[in-house]
């Protein structure tokens, strides 16, 4: 369980390093289509460094968006069937399939928690 945590994770952070800067996209002015806050579930406070990626479907698209300093984020997508990827390290990766139907606005809340397993395989502090 946790090595396969941990591929997802690092297979999510290359494919998007990978990918041609067109694939990037933040709301630029446009409203919302899907929104949220990423925090860490035992405190609330906001899970700094987290990255989230949005594949489309049944396409080759795929979106990512950087959260700001209270932990939210947004992005504005076309009507259609995504798949939401949500990683830290050190955290428990989150993912959700959501449908985007007539520009309808979707909020999510992500409470991320602690991977005590990767944890334990991190080197000791010096």
């Amino acid at each position: 369980m946790k090595a396969m945590r941990l591929l997802l994770v690092v297979l999510l952070v290359a494919y998007s390093l990978h990918q041609s800067p067109g694939a990037v996209a933040q709301a630029n002015g446009e409203v919302p289509t899907l929104s949220g806050r990423v925090v860490i579930k035992a405190s609330g406070t906001p899970a700094k460094g987290t990255r989230i990626w949005v594949y489309e479907a049944k396409g080759p698209k795929n979106f990512s968006v950087q959260q700001d300093r209270n932990g939210a984020f947004s992005i504005s997508l076309p009507d259609g069937y995504y798949f939401v990827f949500v990683a830290n390290l050190g955290l428990v990766p989150y993912a959700k399939e959501v449908s985007i139907e007539h520009g309808k606005p979707i909020k999510l809340i992500v409470k991320l928690e602690p991977d005590f397993e990767i944890m334990q395989d991190a080197p000791p502090a010096r």
